[in-house]
């Protein structure tokens, strides 16, 4: 009876809280000074996305657009965005005074030297991010030997190193790598806010992370920053933020991070998740400054925060966007050949009408007799560890006509992390194959035709090296060669430090034209025995033959000093980390990236700029 008096009064109060029931009373001083300053300029990060970003035409969007066009219609301010082109570029409007402020910023002791705050009008607490099968965290200071990744230079940094000596800190350049880090068990957990988290892990498709738990005190108050000199617009914004209730809040929130309106939405899991924050956001307005009531409150956030992970994890919604999205079919099957989900392509692919259920069916069921030996053999060879590329069957649909298919196929842990499953990407070839065959029969240059359509797919669209697909292939046949003895086998991985320094300050065109001379460099350099690809990013793979280690060694401290001199003649501040591992007789293809990829975090962890070998 008492919990609902109390929800009761709750409800009324925001009810009567809403900026319907409120009108703001200014001071005369305050009306003078917004009759003569009636439009507010403020500068903001145009990528923050879904804080805050202007789109490629140049709008403002995102959390803090919706919340701020509220405090500036109920202060009787006209908004005007300036635009930029990067946060620091923002940053130098507002300590140059030739905007009002800046937008949607946490309070920090150096930003206090040119800037003043309004109150807050968005809170958002820091967690947790792990992996799905690390236990809850209830208790961070409990942490032995864990080992979380923190972008460098961040108040959290600073702060866990104070007060949880407990935790080893790796630092990274960006926020993403410290999810990569994660990924890759090279970290154990990472800290991010909860709205960052939660639109990340959807959008990014991380399914094997989750949020685990929250470092307590650690929240993320986000204010107006404005210069000094305007005492008056501070107190009237903070008078329009006051009015701000937590549904305009949740609403804010629910524009931006939940799941897009396509067919199939389910309704159900969007308000769940909306009721979710609303729960958060009210928690944290009502016990901001309840210190003897943190235990209480991390007890009653575990459960919802672990149900949040699991709903991420599991969200069918999710899948089906994916789904929806690839204009090849995605079939997820169990290791038996059992399907669980497949796209409406897939059913077309098949010959079954969307309304027809391929869940439940065999795999075999739709492969032709004389394809189905080689299907269970490149399962059982995948099982195994094995990675098979690009694979062709022939397809057969229920009316007995087949079809040529292309399937390239990963495994992937099931959300229950019982069992591994299939997902698997399928082409219907058809078309091309009765292509090549009428141009056999015109008498046309198959071979050639073919080479022109490899090369098309197995190349980079910008470098012109070869892309994952065809290094892949490469690399399989480089190392049953080493394997049975043929050749020496040394692989080198090649990375650009601080590139992303030059995307930020020069802008991606400069970027894209610094690859290009890169990988231009790297082909110059590169000898008859060599393959070289460009593996993503500013990554590039390289694959030497007849090489000892060594010469491979001593190789690529050459590479590393012709690049960074290139790329130092170009932009100024890049260098090469380069990570290097030689065949060693008794290892598989894995085993032997996965050296090569440790020699080049030891490598970046060394200082960066270096070689490192293993």
């Amino acid at each position: 009876m008492q919990r609902a008096v109390r929800t009761t009064l709750l409800m009324l109060f925001i009810f009567l809280s809403h900026p319907l029931f409120a009108q703001l009373s200014l001071t005369e001083q305050e009306q003078v000074f917004l009759s003569q300053h009636p439009v507010l300029t403020l500068a903001v990060d145009p990528d923050w996305y879904p804080y805050e970003r202007l789109d490629k035409d140049g709008r403002y969007e995102g959390i803090a657009h919706d919340l701020l066009q509220l405090i500036a219609q109920r202060s009787s301010l006209k908004l005007e965005i300036v635009p930029t082109s990067s946060w620091t570029e923002s940053i130098a409007l507002a300590r140059e005074g030739k905007v009002d402020g800046l937008a949607f910023l946490n309070r920090t002791e150096e930003r206090e030297s040119y800037l003043t705050f309004t109150e807050p009008y968005f809170t958002d607490p820091n967690v947790i991010i792990t992996r799905t099968e690390h236990p809850y965290v209830a208790n961070p200071a409990l942490l032995a030997n864990e080992r979380v990744a923190l972008p460098l230079g961040t108040s959290v940094s600073e702060r866990l190193r104070r007060e949880y000596p407990n935790l080893e800190q790796l630092l990274v350049e960006s926020e993403e790598e410290t999810l990569f880090l994660v990924e890759r068990y090279k970290a154990d957990l990472t800290v991010r806010s909860l709205t960052m988290a939660a639109y990340v892990i959807k959008e990014g498709g991380h399914f094997n992370l989750k949020i685990a738990g929250q470092f307590p005190g650690y929240d993320n108050l986000f204010r107006i920053g404005l210069q000094k000199d305007l005492p008056l617009l501070v107190s009237i914004l903070n008078k329009g933020i006051a009015t701000l209730t937590p549904m305009d809040v949740q609403n804010a929130v629910n524009n931006h991070i939940s799941i897009k309106v396509q067919r199939g939405f389910d309704y159900r899991l969007f308000i769940m998740l909306g009721l979710f924050f609303v729960v958060i956001l009210l928690s944290v307005m009502i016990w901001l400054g309840v210190v003897r009531s943190l235990n209480r409150k991390l007890s009653r956030q575990k459960e919802a925060l672990t149900r949040l992970s699991r709903r991420l994890a599991r969200s069918e919604q999710l899948h089906r966007s994916i789904l929806r999205a690839s204009p090849d079919a995605i079939i997820l099957s169990d290791q038996d050949g059992t399907i669980r989900m497949a796209s409406r392509v897939a059913h077309a692919l098949v010959g079954l009408d969307e309304g027809a259920k391929l869940e439940g069916r065999h795999l075999q069921s739709f492969i032709h007799p004389s394809s189905i030996e080689v299907l269970q053999a490149n399962i059982k060879r995948l099982y195994a560890g094995e990675k098979l590329g690009v694979n062709e069957y022939l397809g057969l649909r229920p009316d007995g006509s087949t079809f040529a298919m292309e399937t390239s196929s990963e495994l992937l842990m099931s959300p229950d992390k019982r069992t591994i499953q299939l997902i698997s990407v399928v082409r219907d070839v058809s078309e091309r194959r009765q292509l090549e065959q009428e141009l056999v029969q015109k008498g046309q240059d198959l071979q050639h035709l073919n080479e022109v359509l490899r090369s098309s797919s197995l190349t980079d669209s910008l470098t012109g090296l070869y892309n994952r697909r065809y290094f892949d292939e490469a690399f399989a046949k480089a190392y049953e060669e080493a394997r049975h003895g043929e050749t020496s086998l040394a692989l080198l991985i090649i990375d650009l430090d601080r590139f992303k320094l030059v995307n930020d300050t020069f802008g991606h065109a400069a970027g894209d034209s610094v690859l290009v001379r890169i990988a231009r460099a790297i082909q110059e350099k590169a000898g008859p025995e060599t393959l070289l690809a460009r593996w993503g990013g500013e990554e590039f793979v390289l694959l030497s033959k007849g090489m000892s280690r060594e010469q491979v060694v001593q190789y690529a401290q050459q590479l590393r000093v012709h690049l960074a001199d290139l790329a130092h003649e170009q932009v100024g501040q890049i260098t090469v980390s380069i990570g290097v591992a030689t065949y060693q007789g008794s290892e598989n293809v894995h085993e032997l990236f996965k050296r090569a990829d440790d020699a080049l975090y030891q490598a970046k962890q060394a200082g960066k700029n270096c070689v490192f070998s293993v």
